[in-house]
């Protein structure tokens, strides 16, 4: 039997390949997609619920309204990053000499 290849074969691990028979009873390799894993929460690495496991080609085809929640920081940051702080982001709290946290406010609001 014949083995046909539809793209260049790169060997590596990420190309996973798998011979399929087509109605034509042509053996041809068929290429496996890659596993997708979930956006992260850019504080604690969790998994972020609500935005599709997908990948980073696909993920930017997506509309906005898709890719993230509506809630504050939605769709980088998790749900208990934002009850934790308020809504405020943690990257924009700051400590002050007297140990008491001040929100500065980000200069392009």
């Amino acid at each position: 039997t014949e083995v046909v290849s539809a793209v260049v074969s790169t060997q590596s691990t990420g190309n996973k390949v798998r011979l399929n028979k087509t109605p034509g009873g042509k053996l041809v390799m068929m290429y496996a997609k890659k596993k997708t894993g979930m956006t992260k929460c850019g504080d604690c690495k969790r998994d972020l619920r609500g935005v599709p496991a997908v990948r980073p080609t696909k993920l930017a085809g997506l509309s906005r309204r898709v890719k993230s929640v509506s809630r504050a920081y939605g769709g980088s940051k998790c749900s208990g990053i934002n009850a934790e702080y308020g809504g405020a982001c943690p990257t924009t709290l700051r400590a002050t000499k007297s140990g008491s946290t001040k929100l500065q406010v980000a200069s392009w609001l």
